[in-house]
């Protein structure tokens, strides 16, 4: 399995770092995201339908949601597992955002260290705009 992650600090509350990373139709307002569209309320089973820049189309079925600590979704293909775990901690300095993707399968392994470079600037990018974009809200 590979694990890639990465954090950000926000001094937005954590329910406001929820309620920003859960509105997944403002996803598409970044520029790494081409679209993105719940379907459903955003609960376990539902699905997210989103094209990233730079990757192709993907479902992302929710399978976990902790209001206002974590939610998880998950991307299967032939070969392929990828999981996306989406964490809120309030700390002393903030609160800490991290997104982690963990990788599976034979073909996740081979995909994921040949886009692994991609995937880490995705990650940055996104908890850093998600970061900003609670703060703002705020």
């Amino acid at each position: 399995m590979l694990t890639l992650k990465r954090s950000a600090t926000s001094q937005a509350s954590p329910e406001q770092v929820w309620h920003a990373w859960v509105d997944v139709e403002a996803w598409s307002e970044a520029d790494h995201i081409d679209s993105a569209r719940l379907e459903g309320d955003f609960v376990a089973g539902s699905t997210i339908k989103t094209k990233t820049q730079g990757f192709p189309a993907s479902t992302l079925t929710i399978t976990e949601v902790e209001q206002p600590r974590r939610w998880v979704d998950e991307s299967r293909a032939p070969g392929m597992r990828m999981t996306f775990v989406h964490d809120i901690e309030l700390r002393d300095d903030g609160t800490v955002i991290t997104e982690r993707v963990l990788i599976r399968g034979p073909v996740g392994q081979v995909v994921g260290r040949a886009m692994r470079r991609r995937l880490e600037a995705l990650l940055e990018a996104s908890v850093e705009r998600l970061a900003r974009r609670a703060e703002a809200a705020g």
